[in-house]
């Protein structure tokens, strides 16, 4: 258990880039026309301590719950045209279909 579990204090890695990166104001859009999610809502199929977070989430700060993931984390850094460029390729393994990979 102590192998590719991950978390972060500053990036949800529950969520994909795309649900991360969107503008400021699409929250409270969102909330107007009633579409769910709110960014500091995690992506409980990815957060593997999700049953431990569930009964406190109620009564704590959402600052204070740490999602854990499980998954792969690669780094590169690579050049194309002559320029370097960083990578990080993050990939998370679903809680619902854990379980041996053949």
């Amino acid at each position: 258990l102590s192998s590719n579990f991950y978390f972060s204090y500053s990036y949800d890695l529950t969520h994909t880039l795309q649900h991360n990166m969107r503008p400021k104001g699409f929250w409270d859009k969102c909330a107007r026309t009633g579409i769910e999610g709110v960014p500091w809502s995690r992506c409980h199929r990815f957060a593997w301590n999700d049953f431990l977070l569930g009964p406190v989430e109620a009564n704590i700060h959402h600052d204070w719950l740490l999602p854990v993931v499980q998954g792969f984390i690669g780094q590169a850094n690579i050049s194309v045209f002559g320029r370097p460029i960083y990578i990080c390729l993050i990939a998370r393994r679903s809680k619902e279909y854990a379980g041996t990979r053949f």
